[in-house]
């Protein structure tokens, strides 16, 4: 006789380890919910092995290599790194993020159950392995669907892994390639091209838009491309790719709107990502979605289904780690009539190109269509002396504050460690402080964060002359 599925019952099932399911099974094990995560893969899903982690660790690791961030006061040079030495690290971080999360499952006694996890009803979810074999059966009262999404991938483009790759498997290139061709010029393709730009590679970037980074600041993207021009980065903007192929020799001829050709050794294909909801039998239970596989959700994250929540990428933008944490708790809080705030609206946007980005708040067109008065301040790296200590001479930092009220609207950074930096015009943001915070208090010298004090002296002497 064949053995019975084992049916289990639990108050929290969750599908998907990612960053939302991570947090979301955290939340509701620490509220005393018996606690089960599905998961078909690897612990930290692709935040951890394919997307944010991997790409971080390579672009700190080429930092790192290059002595990039010595190039102003140090004038020797160092042999180009190795794709070998560059996975290293990326590796043993991997690893060590795998083992982190794992402690912390175990600590708060969740169900960690391998399989494909989709819906059989609204309280019941069936497990499956790789064969599309039930495994098991779990009964819940709570559900949050965190599967996260993958890239989209163009049946017409011939992803090989070896000569076109996507922005999962990049990093499984061999070698680095003397040059290479980058389609989309959004926040993935930027972090590689910048990457890829102080390894000595030559870098060709392709975005249908006007501008690449079309949600940044206009100053603070100005002050990026200006640095990408200067590592000999080509951008091609507005113009979209049409055709690719593999030449004879080897190398790959991508063919624009325009008519353009680039000829590279290799193509890089990040222009969007699809969420992983198709099998998951929503229709089935009434879950709705949107045309492109987004699930619905309200304010509290919760479905059209009341017991089923959903967070992360599958509920849409912005699809970042750092909210995707967020919603998690959140979601699994709503789902047990706890107490939670809901998310902030100043959240924090963080983009690991080198330099960095990040920002909290609108940008200037914004502000201004929507008729708020505003003042702005910047100043900038090299006017401070932690950023000569440093060599981050490139970075600059514009304030937005209401000009009656001087209450802080806005902070965009780039340069070294401005996804650091952003934090601390978040919290006055958030607390509702106003921009005379920054010449007030105390700053440790020297530090990058006196850039606060002398983008709010330029913004009040700004507003002085009104």
């Amino acid at each position: 006789m064949p053995k019975p599925i084992l049916t289990e019952t639990y108050d929290m099932v969750v599908l998907g380890c990612g960053p939302a399911g991570q947090r979301a099974a955290i939340a509701a094990a620490k509220l005393g919910k018996r606690t089960a995560l599905v998961e078909p893969n690897f612990l930290g899903g692709n935040c951890t092995h394919y997307g944010t982690l991997p790409s971080k660790t390579f672009r700190e690791a080429a930092l790192h290599l290059t002595n990039f961030r010595l190039r102003y006061y140090d004038s020797s040079t160092k042999a180009k790194p190795t794709m070998a030495e560059l996975i290293r690290r990326v590796s043993w971080v991997l690893n060590n993020e795998v083992q982190v999360i794992a402690k912390d499952l175990r600590n708060n006694n969740i169900d960690l159950i391998g399989g494909y996890g989709k819906f059989r009803d609204k309280k019941t979810i069936e497990v499956i392995d790789e064969n599309n074999k039930i495994i098991r059966i779990l009964k819940f009262s709570k559900s949050v669907i965190s599967c996260g999404s993958r890239p989209y991938l163009d049946p017409n483009i011939p992803f090989d892994g070896e000569k076109v790759f996507n922005s999962d498997d990049i990093l499984k290139m061999k070698e680095l390639p003397k040059s290479i061709t980058i389609i989309g010029g959004g926040i993935i393709g930027c972090e590689y091209a910048s990457i890829f730009s102080i390894l000595g590679v030559k870098v060709n970037l392709v975005e249908k838009r006007s501008e690449i980074l079309a949600l940044i600041d206009r100053e603070i993207r100005a002050n990026f491309v200006n640095q990408l021009d200067q590592r000999d980065t080509r951008c091609f903007l507005g113009d979209e790719f049409r055709d690719l192929s593999i030449l004879p020799e080897g190398k790959v001829e991508v063919t624009l709107a325009s008519n353009k050709k680039i000829i590279s050794e290799t193509v890089l294909v990040c222009v969007f990502r699809v969420v992983n909801t198709e099998a998951l039998n929503l229709d089935k239970v009434g879950v709705k979605i949107t045309p492109r596989k987004v699930i619905e959700v309200d304010e509290n994250l919760q479905t059209s289904v009341p017991n089923i929540y959903a967070a992360g990428d599958v509920v849409g933008a912005p699809s970042l780690a750092s909210t995707s944490f967020e919603q998690g708790r959140i979601s699994a809080m709503n789902a047990f009539k706890e107490k939670c705030s809901p998310m902030s609206p100043n959240t924090p946007i963080g983009i690991y190109t080198i330099p960095e980005i990040s920002y909290v708040g609108k940008t200037e067109s914004e502000f201004t269509e929507e008729g708020i008065p505003y003042q702005v301040g910047k100043s900038f790296f090299k006017d401070t002396s932690r950023g000569s200590i440093m060599g981050a001479l490139d970075g600059m930092m514009k304030l937005m504050f209401h000009q009656e009220t001087r209450k802080m609207l806005a902070v965009h950074v780039v340069g070294e460690g401005a996804t650091e930096l952003v934090h601390v015009g978040q919290a006055v943001i958030e607390l509702g402080g106003t921009v005379d915070y920054f010449i007030d208090k105390v700053f440790n010298f020297p530090t990058l964060a006196e850039t606060y004090k002398f983008a709010a002296y330029n913004g009040l002497n700004r507003l002085k002359d009104v």
